[in-house]
């Protein structure tokens, strides 16, 4: 036993023990370069997870900061025709507002999260312009059928009495506005389906909270592509029923149903606040760019959340779950289902315009400051909770998780700050941003876990040092909320069109490579 422990492995011929040396010990050099790639890729690994988990936890932010950005380009009004420039300035985490647009002070904080206002006022031009035209299929004598027709109203109806008390849910209904446009009433079938897979994944059951199995999730997963709230309510169904049913519970079964309800609709979530899945038909060469950018950089989106959120449902719940080796193929199959999904909202705006104008509620109501704080401070509760299974339960786990929620609740009062246009121009927003911010994350974590004045896991050092480095990102987008008035980001305007056409597809390359895609 001693020799094996030094590298030996005894083998017995009788009657001689003979030693047959298999492998050299390892030198102290190799095992602290080995030490060292350790912490490097548990950095990075740690710095991925806090912004997949991060950013899928806004989304319910991103959602009403969808709908405040709609209504503050309706409110806008005439401004859309001086706005410039397509939904690619939009960013989850650093967005600016036109100055022409009239909109309520909370609202505009909400709506920096998910889209340049500018933008937004374009788009409420053209959605003015929708609702006011007809095509072949909103005159198919079909609609003439009550039945056809029945869900119409009362979907939209109940879209805009949830959205003061839950923005999230009422984005979630209005998620398949499109479908209803398309399909009218026997859109249903979707949630009855997702539903169905939940009660085939509940009969599997065997007393523990696991995920449901693999094909039943990624068909779930996949329908939440399609109509987020089928997906939500199919998983809370199954995630329910699953605590219900096992013997025992612990924190780690709820992180995990959180999680997997999470997993079913936020990815898809974050890839429509990233680019816009609803726009009027494209009607010139811009335009249709523009749609190939959602199809590209939305499949990108939700494919890469969802791989990294499966891939962490093992230390999260800290058993061996099969769904994890198939992160992947997953990952890949809600990118292709994103990528239909543009593609069908591309068919519905331009065949169904007078339908989809009917069926979608462009203009949600105002949200409460106190429902804003509330929805904050959830998320704030979430997001610490998840993240404790990753670091620990300690003060580093609070004081990450302070950071990550701070900015929100300081962007509520960007608006008093004063507003630097050229800070705007240098600061990236969209998938620049998010590339930009991952690494300043990952490098942050690592150079804090190395370097901390302070003593602790390395786990935990590098999620402080990366959420830090991402509030100040964040607070520092602050100061530069929008360009001059008349202009738009410097890449938009129209001499540097050949500029953002090349220049997005190299950034879109180096964020493939930054998330490990490629």
């Amino acid at each position: 036993q001693a020799l094996a422990s030094d590298g030996f492995t005894p083998q017995v011929t009788a009657p001689v023990l003979v030693p047959v040396i298999s492998k050299a010990a390892t030198t102290a050099k190799e095992l602290a370069q080995k030490q060292k790639a350790a912490q490097a890729a548990q950095a990075a690994a740690t710095a991925i997870a806090i912004s997949v988990t991060a950013a899928v936890a806004a989304t319910a932010a991103a959602a009403a900061a969808s709908g405040a950005a709609a209504a503050a380009g309706s409110a806008a009004g005439g401004a859309a025709g001086g706005a410039s420039g397509g939904a690619s300035g939009g960013s989850a985490s650093n967005a600016g507002s036109n100055s022409a647009v009239v909109v309520d002070a909370a609202d505009a904080a909400d709506a920096d999260e998910a889209a340049d206002a500018a933008d937004a006022a374009e788009e409420a031009g053209r959605r003015s312009a929708l609702q006011a035209s007809t095509h072949v299929g909103d005159q198919l004598s079909i609609w003439s059928s009550g039945l056809l027709v029945l869900l119409d109203r009362p979907s939209r109806r109940i879209v805009r009495k949830i959205a003061p008390v839950s923005p999230l849910t009422s984005k979630l209904i209005n998620d398949s506005a499109y479908l209803r446009a398309v399909l009218g009433s026997l859109s249903i079938l979707l949630p009855i389906v997702a539903m169905l897979l939940a009660i085939v994944g509940i009969s599997d059951l065997e007393g523990s909270v696991v995920p449901p199995a693999t094909a039943i999730f990624a068909a779930i997963i996949v329908i939440g592509a399609f109509d987020a709230f089928a997906a939500f309510a199919a998983m809370t169904v199954f995630c329910a029923v699953a605590l219900l049913r096992a013997p025992t519970r612990d924190l780690a079964d709820i992180r995990l149903v959180l999680c997997l309800i999470l997993i079913s609709f936020g990815p898809s979530m974050l890839a429509g606040a990233f680019r816009s899945f609803r726009r009027p038909a494209a009607s010139n060469a811009h335009h249709w760019y523009e749609r190939l950018v959602d199809l590209a950089v939305g499949a990108f989106i939700a494919g890469w959340a969802v791989k990294n959120l499966i891939v962490v449902l093992a230390p999260l719940s800290g058993k061996q779950l099969l769904v994890t080796s198939h992160a992947t193929q997953i990952g890949i199959m809600l990118a292709i289902a994103v990528a239909i999904r543009v593609v069908s909202e591309e068919v519905t705006a331009r065949y169904f315009p007078g339908r989809l104008a009917s069926n979608d509620v462009f203009e949600f109501p105002p949200v409460s400051p106190v429902q804003k704080n509330i929805s904050l401070t959830l998320r704030a509760i979430f997001f610490g909770f998840v993240m404790a299974a990753f670091v620990g339960n300690g003060v580093l786990l609070y004081v990450g998780t302070a950071l990550f929620i701070i900015p929100a609740f300081v962007g509520m009062l960007s608006h008093r700050f004063p507003n630097v246009p050229k800070l705007y121009q240098v600061l990236p927003g969209g998938l620049p941003g998010l590339a930009f911010g991952l690494a300043i994350a990952t490098t942050a974590g690592a150079l804090f876990a190395k370097h901390a004045p302070i003593s602790g896991d390395t786990g935990a050092l590098t999620f402080v040092g990366a959420t830090a480095a991402s509030a100040l990102f964040a607070i520092v987008g602050m100061f530069g909320r929008e360009p001059v008035e008349g202009d738009v980001r410097w890449y938009l305007r129209p001499q540097n069109k050949w500029i953002y056409r090349v220049g997005g597809l190299l950034v879109f390359i180096v964020t493939l490579r930054v998330t490990g895609i490629i």
